[in-house]
């Protein structure tokens, strides 16, 4: 469960990549909007994992 916990934010990442790429090629606020709240949505993800998962538990 570590790895997974560890491999969190790439895979969110890797699923967030066409949202990147098109808003390279076609940054219109809508699509800057969605991969900004893409990003805080893997961010929360990642910390809640991080935080809450029984292995990192000080």
């Amino acid at each position: 469960m570590q790895i997974l916990a560890q491999a969190m934010p790439t895979t969110s990442l890797f699923f967030l990549h066409p949202l990147y790429v098109s808003a390279a090629y076609n940054p219109t606020p809508f699509v800057i909007i969605l991969v900004s709240l893409g990003i805080i949505i893997a961010l929360i993800i990642d910390y809640l994992i991080t935080r809450f998962h029984p292995d990192n538990r000080t």
